[in-house]
C-alpha cells in the first residue's frame, strides 16, 4: 500500500491564510473595541436635560421654517404655545408651501398674538430654502433667545424654560437637545440607535469644549439672540445643506460655546419612523456631511463596510480572533443601550444597534449616488447645483476659522 505524501506548500499556504485572517479579525476587533469604549465615554458626557430653576421667565422666539407641513404644523405650533415660564413669540416662516400650511398658521395667529406668519413666495438668488427661512424669522425675533426648530416637533411645556436655564447655568450661548422618534418600526429603531450614537460624539466634544467641539440639531437649536446676530445670523449658512450642524460651527468660531443634552423625554419628532423613510430623509444631507467629497465618502463606506462585515464573519469563522471581532462588534449595543436608558428609551431595542449600521451605510451611498446623478441636491422642491454647493460650503473639520 502506497502513502501519498502531504503537500508542504499547501499546508504553508493554509497557515499563512489563517494567520492573515486572524490579523484582519484582530485589527477589526480592536477597532470596534476602541469605538465602543470611546462611544461609552461620550454617552456619559451628554447628560439628560436638567430641571429648570424657579423664578426665571426668559424671552424666547421660536422660529419654525415650514414647507408643506399642513399635516403636522398645528400640533407643533400649539405645542410651542403651551410652553410655561417663558415670554414666547412664535414665528412660522411658510417657505413656498403649496398646501394649507399658511392658512392653518394664519388661523392660529388670528386668535393668539404670540404667533406671527411670514410668507416666502420666491427664494432669493444664492439661498437654500431653509437657511433663508431661518434668516427671515431671525430678523423679526424679539426674544433674548432664539429657538430654531422643525415643523414636525412636539415638545413638553417645560422644555424651553429648562433648556434656557441649563444654558445660563453652564454659561453658554447655544443649547442643543436630541429628539426622540415617534412610533418607529423595529428596523428604524436599529438605524436610529446607530444614528444617535453618531450625534453623541459631536455633542460630547462640545460639552468638553474640545477643539472640534461643535454640534447642532435641527429639531432643537437654541441660541442667544446676541450670539446669532454676532455671527451674521444665517447669512453665512445661506448655501449649507447641513445648516443645523454648521450653525454650531460658526458659533464656536465666533467664540461662543455649546452644550448638548439628551432630550428624548421632552422632544419627539415625526422623523424616520421606518427604514425607507430614513433613507429618503437622509438623501439630501449625508453626502453634504462629507463636503460632497467622493473620495472621503468612498473611504468611509469602504472602511465602514469592512468593519461591519468583520463582526458576523468573525462569529462564523470562530477561533479566538474571530470571536474577538464578533464580540467587539456585538458590544456596539452597550453604548447604544446606555444612551437609550439615559434618554428615557427602552434599552432592549439598542440590541439591534449593530444591525442598524448597514442602513446608514446605504443611506450615505444612496445620498452620494443620487446627488451625483442629479448634479445637485433637491431640497424643498428646488435643485441646487453640486458645483455651487461645493464652492460655498463651510469647511467643518475644525472649529477654527
Amino acid at each position: 500500500m502506497s502513502v501519498v505524501p502531504a503537500d508542504p506548500g499547501r499546508d504553508d499556504a493554509g497557515v499563512e491564510n489563517s494567520a492573515a485572517l486572524d490579523a484582519v479579525f484582530a485589527l477589526a476587533g480592536g477597532g470596534w473595541l476602541l469605538a465602543d469604549l470611546s462611544l461609552l465615554r461620550d454617552v456619559f458626557a451628554v447628560p439628560p436635560l436638567p430641571a429648570a430653576r424657579p423664578g426665571l421667565r426668559p424671552r424666547v422666539t421660536a422660529i419654525v421654517p415650514a414647507r408643506d407641513e399642513a399635516e403636522r404644523i398645528e400640533g407643533t405650533v400649539r405645542g410651542l404655545l403651551s410652553s410655561r415660564d417663558v415670554d414666547l413669540q412664535v414665528i412660522v416662516v411658510d417657505d413656498r408651501s403649496t398646501d394649507a400650511t399658511g392658512a392653518i398658521v394664519a388661523r392660529i395667529a388670528a386668535t393668539d398674538p404670540r404667533v406671527e406668519l411670514v410668507r416666502v413666495d420666491a427664494l432669493p438668488e444664492g439661498w437654500l430654502g431653509k437657511p433663508h427661512a431661518c434668516q427671515r424669522g431671525g430678523e423679526r425675533a424679539s426674544g433674548d433667545w432664539i429657538l430654531f426648530t422643525d415643523g414636525d416637533i412636539h415638545m413638553t411645556p417645560e422644555v424651553l424654560a429648562r433648556a434656557i436655564a441649563a444654558g445660563a447655568e453652564e454659561r453658554v450661548e447655544h443649547v442643543v437637545l436630541t429628539p426622540g422618534i415617534e412610533r418607529p418600526t423595529l428596523a428604524a429603531r436599529a438605524a436610529v440607535a446607530t444614528f444617535a450614537l453618531g450625534l453623541i460624539g459631536p455633542l460630547a466634544r462640545a460639552n468638553r469644549d474640545e477643539r472640534y467641539g461643535w454640534a447642532g440639531i435641527g429639531a432643537f437649536n437654541l441660541v442667544e439672540a446676541r450670539a446669532w446676530r454676532a455671527i451674521g445670523g444665517h447669512t453665512r449658512l445661506a448655501y449649507e445643506v447641513v445648516d443645523d450642524m454648521k450653525l454650531g460651527l460658526l458659533l464656536r468660531r465666533g467664540g461662543f460655546r455649546t452644550r448638548g443634552f439628551l432630550g428624548g423625554r421632552e422632544i419627539r419628532a415625526a422623523w424616520g419612523r421606518s427604514a425607507g423613510e430614513i433613507l429618503r430623509l437622509l438623501e439630501k444631507n449625508q453626502f453634504a456631511f462629507f463636503g460632497f467629497d467622493v473620495v472621503a465618502t468612498l473611504a468611509f463606506l469602504g472602511l465602514g463596510a469592512a468593519l461591519w462585515l468583520a463582526g458576523p464573519i468573525g462569529f462564523a469563522h470562530g477561533g479566538p480572533f474571530g470571536l474577538f471581532a464578533g464580540l467587539a462588534w456585538a458590544a456596539f449595543a452597550i453604548p447604544a443601550a446606555v444612551g437609550a436608558a439615559r434618554d428615557g428609551e427602552n434599552p432592549l431595542f439598542a440590541a439591534f444597534a449593530p444591525l442598524g449600521a448597514p442602513i446608514l451605510l446605504v443611506a450615505v451611498a444612496r445620498s452620494m449616488w443620487t446627488t451625483l446623478r442629479r448634479g445637485g441636491v433637491v431640497w424643498r422642491g428646488t435643485l441646487y447645483p453640486l458645483a455651487e454647493l461645493r464652492a460655498r460650503r463651510i469647511c467643518g473639520f475644525s472649529a477654527r476659522a
